[in-house]
């Protein structure tokens, strides 16, 4: 079920998440190092077994990007911060604290 957010950390126009990517959001938008969340439209796939959830974390000019990955939605959550690296560290260690499977881009 889509859930919308709302507030000063929120950027864009696109206001719906899927329920693991408005989880993310809540958790991520809580962070110091954090400056705004902008989340992307969301793509439905095809099915995985067993309902797989992770989140994918990478990087693009200027920011952070989140690949959410719950069983067949995939919503990317772009995160924007003045000191990404610190801000890549924080909401990595932030989702594996609430149980939130984490796995990093390799480029």
């Amino acid at each position: 079920m889509p859930h919308h957010r709302d507030g000063k950390k929120i950027r864009g126009t696109h206001t719906t998440f899927t329920d693991l990517a408005a989880d993310v959001t809540d958790i991520i938008c809580k962070l110091a190092e954090v400056d705004g969340v902008s989340p992307g439209l969301i793509q439905q796939g095809k099915g995985v077994a067993g309902g797989m959830r992770k989140v994918k974390i990478g990087d693009f000019a200027g920011g952070i990007i989140l690949k959410v990955r719950q069983s067949r939605s995939v919503q990317e959550l772009r995160v924007f911060a003045s000191n990404v690296p610190r801000a890549r560290l924080a909401i990595a260690r932030a989702l594996r604290d609430d149980d939130i499977p984490i796995c990093f881009k390799h480029e």
